[in-house]
């Protein structure tokens, strides 16, 4: 199965600052085989293709392909603890230990609660480039505000 990894900061990453896809470690719960980077003219449908991944209105991309936060991260993070007391809920003793039970679908709601095959590299300006599921995301987005821009390094397709 193939999925997208995108390196996102919140200002522009000149193409010498891109991670190399060789070099990207896996953050919890990710497995990747291996992974390219997609060609310059395909930047732009997969940024479309994030868009479509994220919270329907939270963002909107630009001629530039920066990215603009509109706001909703308040309304995201209601749903988010609802949908943390949701999973919990259906963990009982006798599916506690059930290999893709409840308790797996809590660790996963709780790492990718996005529920996407995305990954995203935050913190690569310390030569650390650790691939991290959705809530990586949503914890930069919970920095940022409304008119706010968050600008693509790398983008990669991985399969896993």
């Amino acid at each position: 199965m193939h999925g997208t990894i995108y390196q996102l900061g919140t200002s522009p990453i000149s193409e010498d600052d891109y991670v190399n896809p060789d070099n990207i470690t896996e953050g919890d719960t990710v497995g990747i085989d291996y992974a390219d980077e997609v060609a310059q003219e395909e930047r732009k449908t997969q940024l479309e293709e994030l868009l479509a991944e994220l919270p329907k209105g939270m963002f909107t991309l630009n001629h530039d392909l920066s990215i603009t936060y509109n706001g909703g991260f308040y309304e995201w993070r209601l749903s988010y603890v609802r949908l943390i007391k949701e999973k919990a809920e259906a963990i009982t003793p006798d599916k506690a230990m059930e290999w893709t039970g409840p308790v797996h679908k809590l660790q996963m709601a709780l790492c990718n609660p996005l529920d996407t095959d995305c990954l995203f590299i935050i913190d690569y300006g310390t030569g650390y480039s650790m691939a991290e599921r959705s809530i990586e995301f949503m914890r930069l987005v919970e920095r940022l505000n409304p008119g706010d821009s968050l600008y693509a390094g790398l983008i990669a397709d991985y399969h896993f």
